[in-house]
């Protein structure tokens, strides 16, 4: 309890609540609405923005705003600007770039580099469905009630990137309120493949296992059947820096366990809060809590170690 006390007396002392506005925008600060209609990168401005999916776009003139407004989902690039061919191909969200944007099927993709972007065109069915771990089922039907039940895409939702399908209106309030208690772990990536071999490999909905609430799934049979055989060797392969909260470690210096019950999901990662304070503080602009954060083992292997060999080599690993 100490601990906690300590945190917000910081908290309180540097004011990071005000600080929240100064996230970094999406997209370099490009107008996501400019470069979906026209196909250029039109510089925003900074007082003219708007959140989705915990990105800050900007926007050259009110009109554009309102058209974002109106359907985020039609203009947030898909993976939330990420390329789906890193993903596909090596595992890793790695930023695309608006000089590298591709319209296809009414969607706005992203790639660091003119290689991405031509074996996106190369073969796009590979990789259209890179943001849709459980295809058209809904993941409240699934983690709520066990079902496999297809949801529709007018009841679409985004985090973290991924795209979620539920059936009804009441699915997507469910599913909006709290997201990260029903999106699968690891983003679908299957567990058993990264805390074995070192991969990020995609799991598929035909191997899926339900834990402690939690959608897992795997690459095939095999890597179904060793979670099942000990799953809790595999179940918090996702979890970043240990437990620990990072908005405490970055504010206050302070190794504070967080709670499964005030959690949040980026870039795959799991993150634990030790109340929804924190959350909403992380959430604000999950960026700024990651450079300093002492990730263990499982957290390097998944995220910063990995993403820099992937950064290394993006343009001559794949």
């Amino acid at each position: 309890m100490s601990r906690v006390l300590m945190f917000f007396a910081v908290v309180g002392l540097f004011g990071c609540l005000p600080a929240l506005a100064t996230a970094q925008p999406a997209l370099e600060g490009k107008c996501p609405v400019c470069l979906f209609e026209m196909g250029k990168p039109v510089s925003g401005n900074k007082d003219i923005h708007a959140t989705f999916d915990r990105q800050t776009f900007l926007f050259p003139e009110q009109k554009a705003l309102a058209m974002f407004k109106a359907n985020p989902q039609r203009y947030t690039p898909v993976l939330a600007g990420d390329c789906v061919v890193c993903l596909v191909e090596m595992g890793v969200r790695m930023p695309g770039k608006a000089e590298f944007a591709f319209k296809h099927q009414d969607r706005l993709y992203l790639f660091p580099s003119a290689k991405q972007l031509a074996m996106f065109k190369e073969n796009p069915k590979k990789y259209v469905g890179a943001d849709a771990p459980l295809g058209e089922y809904c993941p409240v039907c699934l983690a709520a009630a066990k079902k496999w039940v297809a949801g529709k895409n007018e009841f679409a939702s985004t985090y973290d990137g991924m795209r979620y399908q539920v059936p009804d209106t009441a699915a997507k309030q469910k599913f909006d309120a709290a997201p990260a208690r029903f999106v699968p772990a690891l983003g679908g990536d299957c567990a058993v493949c990264l805390k074995d071999g070192g991969k990020h490999v995609r799991g598929k909905t035909d191997f899926t296992l339900l834990y402690e609430g939690r959608a897992f799934l795997f690459a095939d049979s095999g890597t179904q059947a060793k979670f099942k055989d000990n799953p809790a060797a595999y179940a918090n392969v996702d979890l970043a820096n240990q437990g620990n909260c990072v908005v405490c470690q970055k504010l206050a210096g302070k190794a504070v366990p967080g709670s499964v019950r005030h959690v949040s999901v980026f870039k795959g990662m799991r993150y634990l809060f030790p109340s929804e304070k924190e959350r909403e503080i992380f959430d604000a602009d999950p960026g700024r809590f990651l450079t300093d954060a002492k990730l263990g083992a499982q957290g390097i292997q998944n995220g910063g170690a990995k993403t820099l060999r992937a950064t290394i080599a993006v343009t001559g690993m794949i």
